[in-house]
């Protein structure tokens, strides 16, 4: 008897697989074999776009019951399918979800309920254990594993990972890991069955290609091991067939190298452009290795962003996002770091005040980088004002070679109010 499959809100084309949007739309899970569900698409209609990642809406009243009703049907039935020896696959995303204030009759008392899109899959506290996050490299844990295949796809991406697994209190098998090594995909094993989960994937035909290992997976769970004797029966052609297998498996390998690397050298070489949309650390980060890039050593001091140091002096950095021009609390928290600086050690550092102003618009459609109360502070206190567009297009002079490294750190390090390339 074939295996019934079921996708909820994935995409594939395999005309066997029965598809639906919404896991409401979704008939008995249990009913099946394999369920592959995102897990968003527990969300409502009409909410799943208005939920931020991390950040819970709050349902209208009448509709409360109804959601409340069909999460426990959907808990009730996934637990199910678990117990009589199917799988559950996950595709996992950060945390998000609904809330509804409701009258706690026994203590006479408003409160608020919250249910996340983790509530509806079989793994107590499990939210609890998922972390926001973002990247494509991985570390494969075991390259025999169904999953593996899925999972060294460079169109697969990580949007969240799992912290503490271990309280879980669970069996659980690690299949893939972040560079912080944390798991971005596992196995879960309970009763007969198994819940799986894993990264997402930008490619169209994704739903399809997680069948295949899942199908794999379960054949693998429900297989009788080989006797030992079968060791010593041959078919004809087996041992070529081995060896041409792992032939492919060693140039396999040998190109995921090479291709992570090249990966790697991408990512690096493109940090740059996140100078002109990141906020916070992520812009943190793209503006201290553009400073490196330009010979700067960066040092970090306390609770200031970043001392800078080189042949043109010393500056002490504060790096700041904005979605409109950057205001002058930022300069005032930059003076602050800069007089207990120079109470401390003495020593006369210059001021930059480094601002992604209208981050979330185009480069050249974008107002005013700093408010005019900043540009009138900077020029008392003999503080640089960096733009990151005007940073970014230092960094493409400096690999385009129209000005030297020397040149653009001296240029920084002398100019008071904002900094212009040209």
């Amino acid at each position: 008897m074939p295996l019934q499959i079921l996708a909820i809100g994935v995409q594939a084309e395999n005309p066997d697989i029965n598809r639906v949007y919404s896991a409401f739309e979704a008939p008995s899970l249990f009913d099946y074999d394999i369920v592959i569900a995102d897990v968003d698409s527990f969300l409502p209609k009409g909410y799943e776009d208005r939920l931020p990642k991390d950040e819970f809406i709050e349902i209208q009243r009448n509709d409360r019951y109804v959601f409340e009703k069909a999460i426990c049907k959907l808990l009730e039935e996934a637990k199910l399918l678990v117990e009589k020896g199917g799988m559950l696959v996950c595709l996992v995303r950060p945390i998000r979800g609904i809330t509804w204030n409701w009258y706690d009759s026994a203590n006479k008392r408003e409160d608020s309920k919250f249910v996340s899109n983790y509530d509806w899959i079989p793994v107590l506290d499990l939210d609890y254990r998922v972390k926001s996050g973002f990247g494509r490299r991985k570390k494969i844990c075991d390259d025999t594993n169904p999953f593996a295949n899925y999972l060294k796809m460079t169109d697969t991406c990580w949007m969240a990972y799992f912290e503490n697994i271990d309280r879980l209190n669970l069996q659980i098998q690690k299949l893939a890991l972040n560079d912080a090594g944390k798991p971005i995909a596992m196995h879960i094993s309970i009763d007969k069955g198994s819940i799986v989960f894993l990264p997402i994937s930008e490619r169209a035909n994704a739903g399809d290609i997680i069948v295949d290992c899942a199908v794999r997976s379960l054949k693998k769970t429900r297989e009788r091991p080989p006797p030992s004797w079968m060791k010593d029966i041959k078919i004809p052609k087996e041992d070529a067939f081995q060896k041409s297998l792992q032939t492919l498996a060693e140039n396999i390998s040998e190109l995921q190298t090479e291709y992570q690397a090249a990966i790697t050298k991408f990512e690096e070489e493109t940090l740059v452009k996140k100078l002109l949309y990141e906020k916070d650390e992520l812009l943190e980060e793209s503006v201290r290795k553009a400073f490196e890039e330009l010979g700067f050593t960066l040092t970090r001091k306390d609770d200031k962003d970043w001392i800078a140091s080189s042949d043109a002096g010393e500056a002490i950095l504060e790096v700041t996002g904005s979605d409109g021009s950057i205001d002058i609390d930022k300069l005032r928290q930059l003076l602050n770091y800069l007089i207990d600086d120079y109470t401390e050690s003495g020593v006369e550092r210059k001021a930059i005040l480094v601002g992604n102003h209208f981050a979330n618009d185009p480069p050249d459609a974008r107002g005013e980088p700093f408010t005019r109360k900043v540009l009138e502070e900077s020029k008392v206190n003999s503080i640089c004002l960096l733009p990151t567009v005007e940073l970014f297009k230092i960094i493409c002079y400096l690999r385009e070679g129209r000005m030297k490294a020397d040149e653009l750190r001296k240029k920084i390090v002398d100019t008071i109010g904002i900094f212009k390339l040209a």
